[in-house]
């Protein structure tokens, strides 16, 4: 039940029971005691004490004790204020936190293209592309695969394959 049911429900119950049960009245001469203020404000007290103490421990805790800790003890409909506008603040608060993660993991799962690994079209390797392909714009002397390797090469390949001609040309 939430708190506005709750509050509803209890406040409803004792207006009825208001009615059931009468104060005690003044019987001293000239009513000067006033008996029946000092009943309605121990009355308002138990009120707010039974209405504080059923509310959910996990929630309200600490609102509650801060409640508690009023120098006179607020009356019920300001207990009920105070406890609607933390209600909205938690509210409020946990909407921000799951923003920011929702933000957060936007941030997290968005990739830049540098971030992106190159990947070579023609050899599917890692870490170039297809204009720096060694496969296909020949190998450099020195580089990966030496002078001895690429001369083999030429001479396997020959004519037939142009890319393999290593940047020379037949005379």
């Amino acid at each position: 039940m939430n708190i506005v049911n709750y509050y509803e429900k209890l406040k409803q119950l004792w207006d009825e029971l208001t009615n059931y049960d009468q104060p005690p009245t003044c019987k001293c001469e000239g009513y000067t005691c006033d008996l029946g203020s000092i009943i309605d404000k121990k009355q308002e007290e138990e009120r707010v004490h039974t209405f504080l103490m059923w509310l959910d421990d996990t929630v309200y805790d600490t609102i509650r004790s801060n409640i508690l800790a009023h120098d006179p003890l607020p009356n019920l409909d300001k207990v009920y204020s105070i406890l609607i506008q933390e209600k909205r603040v938690q509210t409020m608060a946990r909407g921000k936190e799951d923003r920011g993660e929702v933000i957060a993991f936007a941030a997290r799962g968005r990739v830049d293209e540098k971030d992106r690994p190159m990947i070579c079209s023609h050899c599917k390797r890692s870490g170039y592309d297809t204009n720096s392909c060694f496969a296909l714009i020949g190998y450099p002397c020195g580089g990966v695969i030496d002078c001895a390797l690429t001369e083999r090469m030429e001479v396997v390949v020959g004519d037939r394959d142009p890319r393999y001609s290593m940047g020379k040309t037949k005379q």
